[in-house]
């Protein structure tokens, strides 16, 4: 009886043993698997974040560049105005000079000379003054009109920007 129950008691140490073991194994298969399933999930997410934030990125990227070509766009239009203007001035000047030359070549005496000369020096002043008032007006709205785009994006910026780190 004494063998008998020692191998019962053998018998049952390695019961024990076994159920402990197979119970330790499905513990750790249990967390395991938990782990597992946690990390496929927190992976999920940060995935999900960093390919929003790729869309986001590559969005502000093609808005600047939007906002680039506008920019250009308008500074553009603004030196074909501008250059339309010179060319008016041009052909103004040329004309003006055709006729001031007629003007003082029909001149009788040297006081009409003067006198005519006088007239033309106070027309070409007040001329000067107008086209350089009309330039001055024409560079200011040639880059209000090209920085417009980029203030705007660098205002969404600054906003997105302040919003992320409020």
């Amino acid at each position: 009886m004494e063998t008998k129950s020692k191998t019962e008691s053998v018998e049952g140490f390695l019961k024990s043993g076994k159920d402990q073991y197979e119970a330790a194994v499905k513990t750790g298969t249990q967390a395991a698997q938990k782990n597992f399933e946690q990390g496929v999930e927190t992976a999920k997410k940060h995935l999900d974040d960093v390919i929003k934030n790729y869309d986001d990125l590559a969005t502000f990227g093609r808005e600047n560049v939007d906002a680039c070509l506008a920019a250009s766009s308008a500074a553009t239009k603004a030196a074909e105005n501008i250059n339309s203007e010179f060319f008016a001035l041009s052909k103004s000047a040329y004309e003006s000079n055709v006729s001031a030359y007629k003007a003082l070549s029909a001149a009788k005496t040297p006081k009409e000379f003067f006198d005519i000369q006088s007239a033309l020096m106070k027309g070409r002043y007040e001329e000067s003054l107008a086209l350089a008032n009309k330039l001055s007006g024409l560079m200011t709205q040639a880059t209000t009109e090209a920085m417009a785009p980029v203030n705007a994006r660098v205002s969404a910026t600054v906003e997105k920007f302040s919003k992320s780190f409020a």
